[in-house]
């Protein structure tokens, strides 16, 4: 299936450092992603590579090999490449709670599935629907007064986006539940319903490496979805 094993010979592998640039990459059990989730390797931290995948795998957008990897507690396991850099994010550097708003707003709309630990898809599924689209001008901050007083009679540029807020739903099976009102904090990214749901009130948008996440919490129980499509309906 893949040309590769767990031990690397000398070379190009050999105590090779890669640092994780995404907000969670997931560390599998197999190079796919099928294989069981063991763990996470966060943004800034620091893994030895073992081995990697003989050619390039590609999972949505993305075309990159999968890596055999070591972390600092010795847990070992295969994570995606876009999920690490050869760059260190230093301590000095500004870090920012969350992915971008933009991407947030641009992915959020549609289903997503509920994720098993095991990579299948669970009964669960959540739905958003963004209220429409706004328009945001694009002119740069500081821009002279007499230049704004001129954009305003000529056609100023704008960006059209989805706007921060919608409606939401949870379905269980075939049953579905309220529909709820939300809002995305635009300081965490984090996505707000308007009341508590069965899988809590807030929710956590994570850009995982392969894909994006969403994850929340009820009491002691934990909830993680992905972006799927209504054919992936399961009974329940």
């Amino acid at each position: 299936m893949f040309g590769c094993h767990e031990q690397a010979g000398p070379g190009l592998f050999e105590a090779s450092v890669l640092y994780g640039n995404a907000d969670a990459g997931i560390l599998r059990t197999d190079p796919t992603t099928y294989g069981f989730e063991i763990g996470i390797v966060k943004k800034g931290e620091a893994v030895k590579v073992i081995n990697r995948t003989d050619g390039k795998v590609r999972i949505g957008k993305s075309n990159d090999y999968w890596y055999f990897v070591k972390k600092e507690n010795n847990l070992k396991g295969w994570i995606y490449g876009t999920a690490l850099s050869r760059i260190s994010t230093g301590e000095d550097e500004e870090v920012v709670e969350g992915p971008d708003m933009v991407v947030v707003q641009a992915n959020l709309p549609g289903i997503w599935w509920e994720q098993n630990q095991d990579g299948s898809t669970g009964f669960r599924r959540i739905e958003f629907i963004p209220e429409g689209t706004e328009e945001k001008p694009t002119t740069k901050k500081g821009e002279h007064s007499e230049q704004a007083e001129t954009l305003k009679t000529e056609e100023a540029p704008t960006e059209v986006i989805l706007t921060d807020k919608g409606k939401f739903q949870y379905f269980y099976g075939k049953t579905p539940g309220a529909v709820l009102k939300y809002t995305i904090d635009a300081k965490t990214r984090k996505i707000i319903l308007a009341q508590e749901s069965p899988i809590g009130r807030e929710l956590e948008f994570i850009d995982v490496g392969e894909e994006y996440r969403m994850t929340s919490a009820k009491g002691d129980k934990k909830f993680s979805f992905k972006k799927g499509y209504k054919t992936e309906e399961v009974d329940g």
